[in-house]
């Protein structure tokens, strides 16, 4: 299996169209921790497929103009929760999981709508027509959303395992946005299907 692999710097380099440079420089400075460290001459860093993903996110972020200190916080937030090893190891689950959490969240809203069977059974037909294509999604697709609140360490992470029109329709997420300070939506499915093809 390819999370099962580990990667060589120079390979991350090739994989991810970053620099030697880079893969070196954000491994020393904290901000990517290699599977597998070097401990001493001769032994090789050793990098796995979810390092991958973080070298490809940093990548997208430091195009932005993140600090190198942002980013440190922004990758170990993502890594300390193991939301993209989650995401990654098994999508199917990680999928499932997400449209029973939806669906469960829509059921509360539903339950409040008990004076209006017409609205009820709309959208109950809607997502149980959704609970059917859960269980095939077209691809490992994915969001990266990060949500800021009043201070810089207030910072929560969380991959949406669906395109970007479907999630951005889920009153949930829309009020998760507003009520945020700010907020940061990054397609990191693209990010992981542009890796896979180089692999």
């Amino acid at each position: 299996m390819i999370e099962d692999r580990t990667f060589l710097s120079g390979q991350v380099a090739d994989i991810v169209r970053i620099s030697g440079r880079q893969v070196i420089s954000w491994t020393e400075k904290g901000v990517i921790e290699p599977h597998k460290d070097s401990t001493g001459t001769g032994v090789r860093r050793e990098y796995d497929y979810v390092n991958l993903l973080e070298f490809g996110l940093c990548k997208a972020l430091f195009s932005m103009g993140f600090s190198f200190r942002t980013l440190k916080v922004m990758i170990a937030k993502l890594k300390g929760n193991s939301t993209i090893r989650s995401w990654v190891e098994d999508f199917q689950a990680y999928y499932r999981k997400f449209m029973e959490d939806h669906l469960k969240v829509m059921n509360e809203f539903l339950s409040d709508l008990k004076n209006d069977p017409t609205t009820v059974n709309k959208f109950r037909d809607y997502y149980d027509r959704l609970l059917i294509k859960r269980w095939e999604p077209e691809k490992s697709g994915g969001l990266l959303i990060y949500f800021w609140g009043e201070h810089e360490t207030d910072l929560e992470v969380k991959i949406y395992p669906r395109e970007f029109d479907y999630i951005l329709n889920i009153n949930k997420i829309k009020g998760d946005i507003v009520n945020f300070r700010s907020s940061l939506v990054i397609d990191i499915g693209r990010i992981k299907n542009e890796i896979d093809q180089k692999l």
